[in-house]
């Protein structure tokens, strides 16, 4: 029989602010892969808890006819088991390992090989104490994509997995619920044993029942027998004492009285039949949630083609929105590119149409005869990269659907407060024999308004947008120096550096705390690099040095998706070499400057 791992995850109850920090935390943390491994494949596992709590479910049922009390988390299974049993197999059908092993995976960590909304549905669950609404799995899902984007296959399908990993916590409920049961069950035959060939309620205590007790029944007794064997005692009154001595007596040897226990087993029962309870609940709720309201809001790829400049795609049925995002996703897998990057690329083209012109609604492009254009644009960017990359930056690793983690960003302490993070075009790769990690990225501050009105005005400032590196410096500087067109929030705390060259002190603005440093390193070979990458393409940069670490920002916009096939091939791909060029040598002199400077 194939092993398959089971997903576990421990972890105290969050509340909702909490809850949203570690799913952007765990988003940062997150590095992906393409698929999911088939070992984490998670429905023969949801089948053998689904099995268990089956088990418990008949267990049930035989005490009730015994007349043995029930559990008060058993009484939710006893009364919901038909809802459980309907959604294992409809889960059982719908996820099959094919399916499962499509989704991103976690490449590293203690949850590699799993499905990464796999993961993020188990995080949910756990944390919640298996209390899930649309409300608050908007919020939680929302967080995550602060830091990284989910795909439309995992959006629409993060239900089924919280499902699952419901399930699982029935089943680990259920395991309880037996455990308990067995001890009650255990007590009843005691007591029945106690007044056996007696007359009904004749309960005596005798010296050789009372050893056997002591020596053979009592011994293995956990809180739910204490509790159990008590209250069934209690109910003969007086006649009950001796063994109720006994009972007290044997508890005492574990350490604890008879009210302590039954304390601790009240508290225990309690808190089972409350998670319980959320979990039945939560089961019917994920059923009657409507992803589509969650999917529209969340996913970048709906946003995006909102801006259709047509107009069409927002007034459009549900059923042909589905349409064009089935397409993209389609693209997506035969391309190897990103829904994100897809679904900009066909708004840029439809952006270069004229007004009222089929052209410039996105259906030209991702279903007319536009199609082609749209697979020419895509396949133009990689041919540029990859011929880049062979002649002169052989140094570098082109990973398209890599992200930049956030906290990398994070790390510039650039721009300040973002809730929208989008990284594609990841490099990595040496410089100078020094590490560095480059990507696009659109870094932005979303917020929802009202208008006099009342109406809902959603505004959006893009904190960054291009191209963005960070080296390891093998030498450390030993001070901050940050070279910028603005005053963002990366420079505040640093003083301005008065420089000898006025055209460069026109165009740009030194920080630093450390002058004598400072001037060692902008040397007038770096300050006439940087003068010319401004003034031949006008393009906003800013350079950060912290201790041993560089961070270099352009303004690029997306740096490699700006040129239109419409463009001249040759001259695309001449101006592609002088700006990574430009960006490569400037980068590399900055280097040497280091590593040659006494600082």
């Amino acid at each position: 029989m194939k092993k398959y791992q089971k997903l576990e995850i421990e972890g105290a109850i969050l509340d909702e602010e909490q809850l949203k920090a570690h799913m952007e935390k765990i988003a940062i943390q997150h590095t992906l892969k393409a698929k999911s491994n088939k070992n984490t494949y998670p429905v023969p596992q949801m089948l053998e808890d689904y099995t268990t709590i089956k088990n418990v479910y008949n267990l049930l049922n035989e005490h009730i006819k015994l007349g043995i009390n029930i559990h008060p988390a058993g009484e939710w299974i006893l009364d919901n088991f038909y809802i459980i049993e309907e959604t294992v197999r409809q889960i059982e059908k719908e996820m099959t390992l094919k399916k499962y092993t499509n989704f991103i995976g976690i490449q590293n960590g203690k949850y590699m090989g799993f499905a990464r909304i796999y993961v993020l549905a188990a995080e949910i669950v756990a944390y919640t104490d298996n209390k899930i609404d649309g409300e608050n799995l908007k919020k939680y899902l929302q967080a995550y994509q602060t830091k990284k984007t989910l795909n439309m296959e995992e959006i629409w399908n993060i239900g089924i997995f919280l499902q699952i990993s419901i399930i699982q916590n029935i089943a680990e409920i259920c395991e309880k619920i037996y455990s308990s049961q067995i001890q009650k069950y255990r007590v009843k035959n005691i007591i029945e044993r106690l007044v056996e060939k007696k007359e009904k309620n004749e309960l005596k205590y005798n010296q050789i029942t009372g050893t056997k007790l002591r020596d053979t029944e009592f011994k293995g007794m956990k809180y739910p027998f204490i509790e159990y064997m008590s209250y069934s005692l209690k109910k003969y009154g007086k006649r009950a004492y001796g063994y109720l001595n006994v009972l007290e007596e044997e508890v005492e040897k574990l350490g604890i009285t008879v009210s302590e226990a039954i304390q601790k087993e009240h508290f225990a029962t309690a808190i089972r039949k409350i998670s319980m309870a959320n979990c039945i609940t939560s089961i019917k709720k994920i059923q009657r949630i409507n992803f589509l309201d969650i999917f529209e809001k969340i996913n970048g790829v709906e946003g995006i083609l909102n801006s259709d400049p047509a107009g069409i795609y927002e007034k459009m049925e549900h059923k042909t929105k589905e349409y064009y995002r089935n397409t993209i996703k389609e693209i997506a897998k035969k391309t190897n590119m990103s829904e994100i990057y897809i679904a900009k690329k066909t708004i840029e083209l439809c952006n270069q149409g004229i007004d009222g012109n089929k052209d410039r609604h996105i259906g030209y492009y991702l279903i007319g005869e536009g199609k082609k254009d749209l697979y020419n644009k895509l396949e133009y960017k990689e041919k540029i990269i990859e011929k880049m990359l062979q002649n002169f930056i052989d140094e570098l690793d082109y990973i398209p659907l890599k992200e930049m983690p956030s906290d990398i960003f994070d790390e510039a302490n650039y721009g300040g407060y973002y809730n929208s993070y989008v990284s594609d075009d990841y490099f990595e790769g040496k410089i100078n024999n020094q590490n560095i990690k480059m990507a696009d990225l659109l870094v932005q501050r979303i917020t929802v308004e009202k208008d006099k009105d009342g109406n809902e005005e959603k505004k959006v400032m893009t904190i960054f947008g291009g191209l963005f590196g960070k080296i390891e410096l093998e030498k450390s500087i030993n001070s901050n120096l940050n070279i910028t067109r603005d005053y963002s929030s990366s420079i505040k705390k640093t003083q301005k550096l008065e420089m000898d060259s006025y055209g460069f002190e026109k165009i740009f603005n030194v920080y630093t705390d450390n002058n004598i440093i400072a001037m060692q390193l902008l040397t007038s070979d770096i300050q006439e690099g940087l003068l010319d990458i401004y003034n031949k393409y006008k393009i906003d940069f800013h350079i950060i040095i912290k201790q041993n670490k560089m961070y270099v920002l352009f303004d690029t916009e997306s740096m490699f998706e700006v040129f239109s096939t419409k463009d001249n091939p040759s001259e695309v791909l001449k101006k592609y070499f002088e700006i990574m060029t430009f960006i490569y040598i400037l980068i590399e002199k900055i280097l040497k400057t280091i590593e040659s400077t006494q600082i």
